[in-house]
């Protein structure tokens, strides 16, 4: 059955433009050969797992930006779906857009990849992930390293790694110094980012028009 799926998968033109679109260009790098079957890898990424319903009950932990509060979150590996923890964090952002988080080591049919690594996805609509990518171009977060959205408001912090588990600290509430002009919150969230003295935190009004975020004024 898994094999028909994956096949199906694979025999839609559209969808495999849109894996590769997605980073899935990631499956053909990390990939390694056996001397008996050829090429293997990488594990298929839980955002499909899930759409395929792949995924055991309880493996996925949702954190919905409304709850401003700091969430910790125990991954277990990708290539260990019976660990302990759940295997996905999906951040669902006020914004509507979603992040969907993993923990990828090397072993398995991740063997291939270059280091143990928390890896974030940008979730879309229409269901497609799209692999999001340090400034470096390089993929995965480790240990003590952070990313940050500040236009949504958002961390997730690599607290700590381990061979079976990966600890993050989601921030739905991310806060900066921002300047004059500079976005500091929005109308579902209020103010996060702190203004300049002497300025306000507030929406543009240009009458009828009120923005839907708010700027340093």
């Amino acid at each position: 059955a898994m094999a028909q799926a994956i096949l199906r998968l694979l025999e839609d033109a559209t969808l495999r433009q849109r894996l590769s679109e997605a980073g899935l260009a990631l499956a053909c790098t990390y990939r390694f050969n056996t001397p008996n079957h050829g090429l293997h890898g990488p594990e298929l990424q839980l955002a499909y797992r899930q759409k395929l319903g792949w995924l055991p009950a309880g493996s996925v932990f949702v954190k919905d930006q409304a709850d401003r509060s700091l969430s910790t979150v125990t991954l277990s590996p990708v290539s260990e779906p019976t660990g302990p923890g759940p295997l996905m964090a999906v951040v669902e952002l006020t914004s509507g857009a979603k992040y969907v988080v993993e923990y990828r080591i090397k072993q398995g049919f991740d063997q291939g990849i270059p280091n143990n690594a928390v890896v974030i996805r940008e979730l879309r609509s229409n269901g497609n992930t799209y692999l999001v990518k340090r400034q470096n171009q390089s993929i995965g977060w480790a240990q003590g390293e952070q990313f940050t959205d500040t236009g949504n408001f958002l961390s997730i912090t690599v607290n700590e790694t381990k061979p079976l588990s990966a600890k993050i600290t989601i921030n739905p509430v991310l806060s900066i110094g921002v300047q004059m002009g500079e976005i500091c919150g929005n109308k579902f969230v209020g103010q996060i980012h702190q203004c300049p003295t002497n300025s306000v935190c507030d929406a543009r009004r240009t009458p009828p028009l009120v923005s839907i975020d708010y700027f340093c004024q």
